[in-house]
Order: structure tokens, then sequence, then C-alpha cells
């Protein structure tokens, strides 16, 4: 058995020429790569046919250390003695001991050689079929550090596979979410051209409905619901450019590393600002913040009025120059949905998938040797620190995922809704008690309030502070939604570890990858968040609202006379579906991630749970996988290199079997 090469016998130059430089396309094999010197060596050499012993190297117990940790310091012989009988029975020990200390057979044997041969043929007519249909086009690589390089070009029904590009993945929520915010801003438009041709004027207001109260007010509820389910909508498209815009690329990702700092992954971040493009950046927050504030516009744009022509008439009128600032808002973030798709070389790394095929092609360097790497490690700068570790036993809870400072801001922004709410209830109970709770969206003379002294005779100002509430709805809707989502991010990391999964990517899926329109948090979940922020917008348009009724003759008031109204009866609903807002987010929270690793006790945690948030070097330091590995496969994650007694294992992602990690085991 021919022994390999020496480390000091390796130089730089024998590096460089193995490189298949110049090679023709149709010469190189797919997720194969050109032998080294020593395999050619050794293949030229008869060797003895032992029993349990096989000639194909790769798959038995080797000695020949892999090519890019020749240069480079191994962390896992730190514990080796320079007269280490592990060591030194790799070189002398026939193969068959090996098997048979490792408990394989002759079956178990014949039977692995045989599964191998079966999926190299089904590999190599694969290739075959790809490379017999291609056409002239070349393949060009624009961007080595690209996730999500078009392998497809070229290639018979490439017309297809480029519309499915745009019709699947980022990209095609992108496009869903421009359709809906341009469908937004062409109906506002058309109620703003009809408002200003009634009036001949854009600041005034203008009457869209007059009849009985009782009428009026269940007309009133059916407006405000479609306005509140088409102003979350907007907030909902917004929210998705802002994940999708905020999300970085390969080369900020590693930007950011070398300079020892983590990226968010998979989440709508703000954090990444500092990290991307400005005019991402821009994009983004611009998006963000008008459609927030088209929260308040479009509920103040829409109020009643009382005795127009009597006490049991009533009217709803609509602000023309609130319709107006409405419909800029809507096209602002139309402009800002669709300028994602005309960003040049914009290849974001939007979700989990993304990262780890991303990660395994182009391996990240300053995570390597890091398998059970930590936020805490990342935040406390153990960058450097190449020391093998165990993994720390513990079950992970789904409230662990969020970071602490997510969670204060959840928590800030729900206390903003429910804690003003409470108080009104408990204020309007005390002192009405012959009336606590009048009709739905109707106030009573003891509940209802004086403006703040206003200069301006306009009801704008007005009805806009009777919206503001709508405003801490949106800020709690985006935080709920970022706490769901490192639910879920953390949840299908998790996953890899338990069982193979195939790569859900944001773009250009091959082979066993998918796409989905939803990026990290899933469709049902999404929709009943949605839903659930919708009704509690219809429901807030009925708690708080402003109060205005004709100004008498004799006044010297000029204007309608407007007050504030408060609906106790409606702010109880308010809160019971803040309630359930509550039970929903904690109760999802003490979910408890499925176990992959094990321990003298059993089942001890799951080393890819994401705890703290996400954090781009934590995921990267999870993908340091073999060279063959590029995530076209099904995947998962665990031991590749069993730890046994001294000797380090290493945890990575494969295509082939993984072992499980176990508590005794050092890893690196």
């Amino acid at each position: 058995m021919a022994s390999p090469p020496s480390n000091s016998a390796w130089t730089e130059a024998d590096e460089v020429n193995i490189r298949p430089s110049g090679l023709p396309l149709d010469s190189i094999q797919e997720d194969t790569e050109p032998p080294s010197t020593a395999t050619q060596s050794r293949r030229t050499k008869s060797s003895v046919a032992w029993p349990f012993h096989t000639r194909n190297v790769s798959e038995s117990a080797s000695t020949t250390l892999s090519m890019k940790m020749r240069s480079s310091w191994n962390p896992r012989n730190f514990f080796k003695m320079a007269d280490d009988n592990v060591s030194i029975s790799h070189s002398i020990v026939p193969d068959y001991i090996i098997h048979y200390m490792a408990g394989e057979t002759p079956e178990s044997l014949t039977q692995k050689r045989q599964q191998r041969e079966a999926d190299d043929l089904r590999s190599n007519a694969q290739v075959t079929r790809r490379r017999e249909s291609l056409t002239s086009t070349p393949v060009v690589f624009s961007d080595l550090y690209s996730s999500s390089t078009d392998l497809t070009r070229g290639l018979t029904g490439s017309s297809k596979s480029h519309r499915s590009r745009y019709l699947s993945g980022w990209r095609g929520g992108l496009r869903l979410s421009a359709v809906l915010v341009g469908i937004i801003f062409a109906a506002t438009l058309a109620c703003l051209i009809i408002g200003i041709v009634q009036t001949k004027t854009v600041s005034g207001d203008v009457t869209i409905f007059s009849g009985t109260c009782t009428t009026t007010k269940q007309t009133s509820i059916g407006i405000h619901a479609a306005i509140n389910i088409i102003t979350f909508g907007m907030l909902a498209a917004a929210n998705y450019a802002l994940q999708v815009l905020s999300s970085p690329s390969r080369v900020e990702i590693d930007r950011a590393h070398e300079k020892r700092q983590w990226l968010d992954i998979g989440l709508p971040s703000v954090r990444n600002f500092r990290h991307i493009s400005p005019i991402r950046s821009m994009l983004s927050s611009t998006a963000i913040l008008c459609a927030a504030a088209g929260q308040v516009i479009y509920n103040g744009a829409v109020f009643e009025t009382s005795g127009l022509d009597g006490p049991d008439s009533c009217g709803i009128n609509a602000s023309i120059p609130l319709l107006l600032a409405a419909a800029m808002l809507s096209f602002v973030v139309l402009l800002c949905t669709i300028a994602a798709f005309v960003i040049p070389h914009f290849d974001p790394i939007v979700t989990i998938g993304d990262a780890i095929r991303s990660f395994l092609r182009i391996e990240d360097p300053t995570t390597a040797e890091r398998c059970l790497m930590t936020k805490l490690d990342v935040k406390r700068g153990r960058w450097e620190t190449h020391e093998a570790r165990y993994f720390t036993r513990g079950r992970h809870w789904w409230f662990l995922s969020p970071s602490f400072t997510r969670w204060l801001l959840t928590a800030l922004s729900f206390l903003a809704v429910a804690a003003p709410a409470t108080v009104a209830v408990v204020v309007m109970v005390n002192n009405n008690a012959n009336d606590q709770f009048p009709p739905f969206g109707t106030t009573t003379t003891t509940t209802t309030f004086v403006f703040p002294p206003i200069s301006s005779a306009s009801t704008v100002p007005r009805v806009i502070l009777a919206a503001l509430p709508h405003l801490l709805l949106a800020v709690l809707y985006l935080s709920a939604n970022a706490i769901l989502t490192c639910y879920f991010l953390s949840h299908e990391f998790s996953l890899f570890a338990r069982q193979r999964q195939q790569l859900r990517v944001s773009s250009n899926p091959v082979s066993a990858q998918t796409s989905t329109l939803y990026l990290t948090l899933p469709r049902p979940v999404s929709w009943f968040l949605l839903a659930l922020f919708a009704a509690m917008g219809i429901i807030m348009s009925q708690s708080v609202f402003p109060v205005m009724s004709p100004t008498p003759t004799d006044s010297s008031i000029t204007g309608p006379d407007i007050k504030i109204g408060l609906s106790s009866t409606a702010l109880v609903v308010l809160l019971g579906l803040l309630g359930l807002l509550l039970v929903v987010i904690l109760g999802m929270g003490f979910r408890r991630a499925q176990s992959a690793a094990v321990g003298d006790e059993g089942a001890v945690g799951n080393p890819l749970a994401l705890s703290g948030g996400s954090c781009s070097a934590v995921i990267s330091s999870r993908c340091h996988g073999r060279p063959d590995e590029d995530g076209r496969g099904a995947m998962s994650w665990g031991v590749t290199e069993p730890a046994r007694g001294m000797t380090i294992g290493h945890c990575a992602f494969s295509r082939r079997e993984v072992g499980v990690v176990e508590g005794r085991g050092l890893y690196a």
C-alpha cells in the first residue's frame, strides 16, 4: 500500500500543476475533480486484494490529506501525538481489519459498492443527456460568487426556464407585490379623479354617501373594511420588498466577514442597511415607511358626518387632499417595488437554501473548522479560535430563535396598542355606569372628547390625529411578522439535521432544488397574520374615530365641529384580537425543535437550531463539506468525519449518509 506524500513535499507549484486549466467544456465532468498526483501514482501500482478490501481509496480508510488542508494548520491533529497508535494504524494495518473493526461485513461492503456504481451510472447518464442538448450558446458565469447562476442558458427549452425564472422565487413574489400595489394605486387614483371632478378643487371634501345614521354606519364599516384589507396588503408587499432588498449578496457577506461582522439572512432586516448598497437601503426604507404612513392616510381619508339634514341624517365624506396623499404614497411603494427588478447585478441571498447553496459552492474561509460555532461566539469575536468543541446540550424552544432586541421591540409595540386601549375601556366603564357598552362603533356624550386646539380650520389635521393609532398597528404587524419569521427560519434550518431535505432557493433551482414565492414565513401563517391584522384595523377604525357635525350658524368658528369619539365595545373586541395574537406568538414559541444529537441520556438538542436570531457566520460555519458538494441533491447535515476517542470529527452538509452528533464527541 503506497504511503501518501509528506506535507513537506507539497509545494505551491504542485498545487498549480493539478488545476484543470484550458480543458474543453466536454472534458469537464459534473461533481468530479481531476485526480491528484498521489492518486495517479497509486493507480499505476498493483495491490493485493485483501479480504474486506476495496481498491476504491476514496471510500475506505484513507491516509491522503485533503489538498485544501495541506497548506494550513489542521486543528483536528491538535490532540494527536507524533507516535499516536491510531495515526500509525491507518498506514500499516490492512484495510480488512479496519473494516472489521468498523462493523462492516462482505455483504454490506458489496451492497454499498453496488449502490455507488448505480448512482454513478445515473449521474453519468444525466450528464450525457445534458451535454448532448448543448447549443452553440456558451455557458457564461457572470459572477463566481453568485448563489443563483443560471445554468440553463443555452439548453433546449431555456426560454421557458427564463420565463419561469421571473414567475417564481423572489422575482415572482415581487412581481405579484407590484401588481397588488399597482391595483391599489389605480383604485386610489380613480377615487381621487372622481372627487376632483365633483368638487372642482383639490382642497375640500366630497360626500360619497348620505342616508340614515344606521345605514351610514353600516356603509362606513364596509368601506373601512375594504380600506384596511388593501392597506395591510400594501404593507405586506412593502415588507416583502424590504426582505428582498435588505438581503445581502455573497460579496457583501464576505466583505462583512472579513471585518468580523455578521449579517441577517432570511429576515427583513434594518440591521443590514449599513452593509448593503445605499440604493437598496433607500428603496427598502422608503417603501416600508410609505406603506406604514398609508395606514394613517387611507383610514383618515374617509370619515362620517352627522346632522346634515336632521338628527337622523348622516353621511360619509372623503378628503380630497388625503386621497391625493394616499395616491402618492402608493405610487412611491410601487416604484420601490419595481426598482428591485432593474438593479444591476442584484443577486441576493434571500432564503436559508440560498445561503447553504452559496457556502457549499464557495467555502467561507473565515468560518472554516468551526462547524459548531454559535452566535455568542460571533458576538464575542471568537472568529480566530479554531479549536474543537463539544456540542452544547439542551432543548431548543422556538422563543429562543428571535434575538432579545427583536423581542423587546415587539413587546413595546404590543404595549403601545394594548395599554392605551385597556386604560380607555376602564375609564369609560367607570365614568358611564348607565351605558357602559353602547352599540359597536358608536359613542356617547361621556366618550366624546374635544381635540386639542388646532389653528387650522381644515378637517385634515383632526382626522389624521384620529387615525394615528393605525400607525401603531402597522408597527406591531412588522414586529410580529419578524418574530414568526425567526421561528420558521430556525425551524427550516434545523430540519436538515433530522432528515434529507431539498434546498428551497429563491431563484434558479437546479436538480432537486425547489423554489417558492414565499421567502421564509409559510403562506398559511402569513395569510393568517395578514387577516388578523386587517380585522384589527377594521376594529380600530370603529374604536377611535372623528365625530363631525355642522357648526351652529351663530358660532364664530368656521368649518365643522370635529371631536374624537371612542367606542368601548369596539375597544374590547380589539383587546380580544390582541390577546389572540399574543396566544399565537407565545404558543408557537413554546414548540421545541426536533432533536438531532444524542448523549448518554438520549436526544439532547439540535445543532442547527438558530438561537438569538439569524447570523450569516453561524450558517456559514455549518457549510464546510466535501469539495464535490454543491447543494444540487437532497441534503442532510450531520457527522461526515466521526469523532472517536481523541480523534476530532467534523459536521457538514452532504448528499451522502451522515452520522448523528454525539454529546461526547469533539468536532471542528
